[in-house]
């Protein structure tokens, strides 16, 4: 199949254009910054081609329009430096307009790539049922391109699948809380956590999981609705303190961990029901562990 992948040279798009041109798919990646490091392996394969866009500007759509599948994973992430309309124009506006891309090329698979954030902070074991309570811009925003998603899909039938993710982690990761403390071990910082936040769970799943479940999209899709939602993580959460007592002991650091009974944050368990997505797509997460020991396996 013909697939454009957005966010071609990022963390979860690189891996997910490795996995496609790997099993034979002609792959179209979309790139804003032209970095290529994270792909350099790919630009000598016949089947990869790369194109220099900002999503953003629908002026510039020249874009293939002899593709199968959309796989949407280009977007900025939280950060202070970026303001609320930085996160409408990379995250809303770039939606729509590859959205209006796909309605005029009558391409018929869209996958986007959500977070859980839409959530909030909550307690609860979070299931696509879920109450939305967005406690952020990013999160605001990644909400409201998926009602985009949703309404497209209802009135042009493009077959539509919303991920949101827990945690994704793994090789070329640099924002998720496994790389901050895999970095700060690697340097023999001491870690101080609050005795609350060192109780906490975080669902975690490898990127390699993520790029197989876009795959399986492909192999999929005659089989399941119009418009697909799903949470998308491991079957397993782990305590922050284990996560990195864990890595810890993995990486022989010679890190100190305290715990302080002060400095409290609020934040929430990360504690996920995966259920409809291994029913549906054929998910089957490796053990957060598993995933633990592969990047630590990568970094040496």
């Amino acid at each position: 199949m013909n697939v454009l992948v957005t966010g071609a040279t990022g963390f979860v798009g690189s891996h997910l254009c490795k996995k496609l041109i790997n099993s034979g798919h002609d792959v179209f990646g979309i790139t804003k910054s032209g970095n290529t490091d994270s792909i350099n392996s790919l630009l000598k394969c016949s089947n990869f081609h790369l194109i220099k866009k900002d999503l953003t500007d629908n002026k510039s759509y020249d874009l293939p329009v002899n593709i199968d599948a959309i796989f949407h994973t280009a977007g900025i992430l939280p950060s202070e430096k970026y303001s609320f309309n930085d996160y409408c124009k990379n995250n809303i506006m770039a939606t729509y307009n590859l959205l209006e891309y796909a309605r005029k090329n009558e391409i018929k698979i869209f996958v986007f790539s959500s977070t859980c954030s839409v959530y909030g902070v909550t307690e609860d074991i979070i299931s696509e049922q879920s109450p939305i309570n967005p406690s952020s811009e990013y999160a605001l925003t990644k909400y409201f391109s998926e009602c985009l998603v949703k309404m497209y899909s209802e009135i042009f039938f493009i077959r539509s699948f919303v991920f949101r993710y827990t945690i994704v982690f793994g090789e070329g990761d640099k924002n998720s809380i496994v790389h901050k403390y895999i970095k700060e071990l690697n340097k023999n910082e001491d870690i101080l956590l609050s005795e609350n936040l060192s109780k906490k769970h975080r669902n975690l799943i490898n990127v390699e999981d993520v790029a197989l479940l876009h795959e399986n999209v492909l192999n999929n899709v005659k089989d399941l609705p119009s418009f697909n939602l799903y949470i998308v993580g491991s079957e397993e959460s782990i305590q922050i303190i284990d996560l990195i007592q864990y890595l810890k002991n993995s990486l022989n650091s010679d890190s100190k961990i305290a715990i302080s009974n002060g400095g409290s944050i609020i934040t929430s368990d990360a504690l996920a029901d995966i259920s409809k997505v291994k029913n549906d797509l054929f998910l089957e997460p490796m053990t957060i562990k598993k995933g633990l020991n592969l990047i630590i396996k990568q970094l040496r």
